[in-house]
């Protein structure tokens, strides 16, 4: 949460595409709480990922319908009931703004994919704004995910493992 409200500062002073400021998200689109969370003018958009199923897809903004929310009631385009990607719903990852991205210590024998590459590591394209603690549960034990102290008497393996959530803007 704390990665999503530093955006409210940093989203008023950047350029609109369409009207709107793209914020988009890879990996890490199951993570994202609410548009709600977004400042008026972003909108959130989705980049390509290893992921390959059906993506969330934006209601109608328009002024149809009836009801205090008129766009809400239409279907947004491009959803099945069987799981298939809608290319429809990705967004070329050179006009975002803004991406959110986690990044965790790379793992013995475990690299970045293609599609899911460590953005915040290209510093001549990405600029980090905020970053935050974010658990890597891949690396945490059950033990640590309920509650060990940080104390240095315990062994590293049964304490919490971290990685980081960050809001990176393009340069």
């Amino acid at each position: 949460m704390r990665v999503y409200a530093a955006l409210q500062q940093h989203v008023d002073r950047s350029p609109a595409i369409g009207g709107s400021v793209p914020v988009c998200v890879g990996k890490e689109w199951y993570r994202f709480p609410s548009s709600y969370h977004l400042p008026a003018a972003a909108r959130l958009k989705f980049v390509r990922c290893d992921f390959d199923g059906l993506l969330p897809g934006e209601f109608s903004e328009s002024a149809i319908g009836f009801g205090m929310f008129p766009g809400t009631w239409l279907p947004p385009s491009g959803m099945n009931d069987r799981n298939e990607p809608d290319p429809e719903k990705l967004y070329p990852i050179e006009r975002c703004a803004f991406l959110i991205d986690s990044r965790f210590p790379a793992a013995e024998g475990t690299v970045a994919s293609t599609l899911e590459p460590d953005y915040a590591a290209n510093e001549d394209v990405w600029e980090r704004l905020a970053c935050a603690p974010f658990l890597d549960a891949a690396r945490t034990g059950v033990v640590g995910r309920f509650w060990v102290p940080e104390w240095n008497l315990v062994p590293r393996s049964f304490r919490r493992q971290w990685g980081e959530y960050c809001l990176l803007r393009r340069k």
